[in-house]
């Protein structure tokens, strides 16, 4: 259900074409929402006499362009591939603004990133906590099978509309956003992440 996912996957679904500057050569190890849940909860479960710093990653290292000639291929999508020698992301940005539909504000910062590989480095959080992390193929399986199942959260305004009017009840707006806050004093994030917690 992350941004990025979603953007990918649009772009292989919309264009036969995919060009892939020097970007696509960067590595990236991306992990499943499900996984950082899991991970957050064992650390709230397990808190550290210490402060540290945690890597955390599926156990698939890719580049970009692997990344996208998976998901290509776990939706059954013939696509070709083109390298460019082009450095910048101007041109990125356009044409990937122009084919998903994203909006700068998202696809700027991605595009960003992918000019570095982003690796975990040690993963010695998911070792200690027996969280390995679901594989990048599985990962994505799990989310189309979602998304099949009608249970996937609407993205544009003519999908939430729908979803109101077949099921106004039950339907909720869903936000994920990861931000650093402090806590009230006497307020504990453990309430908010394990069922019955004090």
């Amino acid at each position: 259900r992350g941004s990025s996912y979603r953007m990918f996957k649009t772009l292989v679904e919309r264009l036969p074409v995919i060009p892939c500057s020097r970007w696509g050569r960067s590595l990236t190890q991306p992990i499943a929402l499900a996984d950082v849940v899991e991970l957050a909860r064992y650390c709230l479960l397990h808190p550290s006499p210490v402060t540290r710093n945690c890597d955390i990653g599926s156990p698939d290292i890719l580049t970009y362009r692997e990344l996208l000639e998976r998901t290509a291929c776990l939706l059954g999508l013939k696509r070709i591939f083109l390298d460019l020698p082009i450095t910048g992301t101007l041109w990125c940005r356009y044409w990937i603004q122009r084919g998903t539909g994203a909006p700068t504000e998202l696809v700027r910062p991605l595009l960003e990133s992918m000019r570095h590989s982003m690796v975990a480095r040690d993963r010695h959080l998911q070792a200690e906590a027996g969280i390995p992390g679901r594989s990048f193929e599985q990962a994505v399986r799990e989310a189309l099978a979602e998304e099949r199942s009608g249970s996937h959260i609407p993205r544009t305004s003519t999908e939430r509309a729908a979803a109101r009017r077949s099921n106004p009840r039950t339907y909720l707006y869903h936000v994920r956003s990861v931000q650093r806050i402090p806590l009230p004093a006497g307020r504990m994030a453990q309430r908010h992440l394990i069922p019955n917690c004090p």
